[in-house]
């Protein structure tokens, strides 16, 4: 484990379930100061998804938040969402509590500048639980510890320099 990658201490979050997938107990999501999930659910988090994924219900109450402050529309084509750029600045962080800790992004980690257009690199599923991919973890140094089945994240040190930066070490 290299921790040059990270800035500071690693938290270790337990596995959640059996599934064979990477994936965590869900307390809650709040924008800003709005509650988005309060019930205990699953996050997966996934080096090999580049956004962030969640159930439509909660996808639609991100957006609500987001628009109280700009103006984010689904769009036409591919049903991505953009975001008015000249708010960015205005726009609330988005905080996942995973196994009791708080991990937050900020509105230049979960949006994609292209020309005068942000790209909200968050969108809606059927699945009932939460994908966390590149999105969220080029934030997050994470270290995937199979031994005692949990996964460790701390702030990445160089999170800015690399749009899709992730780094996953294997523990066995």
């Amino acid at each position: 484990m290299d921790t040059s990658y990270a800035s500071g201490d690693l938290t270790y979050i337990p596995l959640f379930d059996e599934t064979g997938f990477w994936s965590v107990q869900l307390n809650s999501i709040t924008v800003g100061t709005s509650s988005i999930v309060s019930t205990v659910g699953m996050a997966m988090l996934d080096t090999g998804t580049s956004m962030i994924s969640g159930p439509e219900a909660d996808f639609s109450s991100i957006l609500d938040a987001l628009n109280e402050v700009g103006s984010c529309n689904i769009g036409q084509s591919e049903g991505s969402v953009t975001c008015d750029c000249n708010a960015i600045s205005s726009y609330p962080d988005i905080t996942f509590q995973l196994g009791g800790s708080s991990f937050s992004l900020g509105p230049e980690d979960y949006m994609y500048q292209e020309g005068s257009s942000c790209i909200l690199l968050i969108d809606g599923s059927t699945e009932e639980e939460w994908i966390l991919g590149d999105s969220f973890l080029r934030k997050y140094y994470s270290v995937y510890d199979m031994e005692q089945r949990r996964v460790g994240l701390a702030l990445a040190a160089s999170s800015g320099q690399c749009l899709a930066l992730v780094v996953a070490l294997f523990l066995y």
